[in-house]
């Protein structure tokens, strides 16, 4: 197991289901996923609106999500953990022709009592949105945390997981594990104590080129 200080490292840093609710305005009385689109952008006539789901206002421009459910709490309730994911989601072309800025999937963790949301925290800087980055992705739940696992290249493949635990309404990144098979062949891990809010995705590209030199 290895420790680093992840402040010297660059930190600039699943089936799909189409939204059913109705279109509706923000609100400012709930927490709000705004559109990162510039509103002089041509596409925004793609993406009016907003719509009231796991406890927040998400505008259209992330239509698409997946959620599973376990307790981290460990209180006998079904908290959710959900991604969201923009409205070009696997289609280039969409994209191109929009002149869009890839915009990262958003991941939210919502908290329930009885049956209902009382809180959702929002994350942007976990997932990618971009197929070839972080290609194939799985979220494992385990007791009260866990992991994120992904893997990208072709022949030279490159594999992590991102082991997150949740601790007094906190979410901490607790570990970093790291692979390949291809021309450099290692497989590292690395325990750190991070505030999920405080990671970036780009870290693991980070560790990737550290172990690649």
């Amino acid at each position: 197991m290895y420790f680093m200080d992840f402040s010297i490292l660059y930190l600039n840093v699943i089936s799909c289901g189409r939204k059913s609710e109705m279109t509706i305005q923000k609100s400012s009385k709930k927490d709000t996923i705004y559109n990162p689109i510039p509103n002089d952008s041509e596409c925004n006539s793609r993406i009016t609106g907003y719509y009231d789901k796991y406890g927040v206002v998400i505008s259209n421009f992330y239509p698409y999500s997946n959620i599973k459910t376990f307790d981290y709490y460990l209180d006998g309730n079904k908290d959710s953990l959900v991604i969201l994911r923009p409205f070009y989601s696997n289609n280039n072309d969409l994209e191109n022709s929009c002149e869009i800025t890839k915009n990262d999937k958003v991941l939210l963790i919502s908290k329930v009592v009885n049956s209902k949301v009382i809180k959702t925290d929002k994350f942007y800087n976990i997932l990618s949105n971009n197929s070839f980055f972080l290609g194939s992705k799985e979220i494992k739940t385990y007791k009260n945390n866990f992991s994120i696992s992904g893997n990208w290249g072709h022949s030279n493949k490159f594999y992590s997981d991102i082991y997150i635990s949740a601790k007094r309404d906190n979410f901490y990144v607790d570990s970093i594990r790291i692979e390949s098979d291809g021309k450099y062949q290692y497989s590292k891990s690395y325990q750190i104590k991070m505030k999920i809010g405080d990671f970036n995705r780009m870290i693991l590209d980070s560790l990737r080129m550290l172990n690649e030199k």
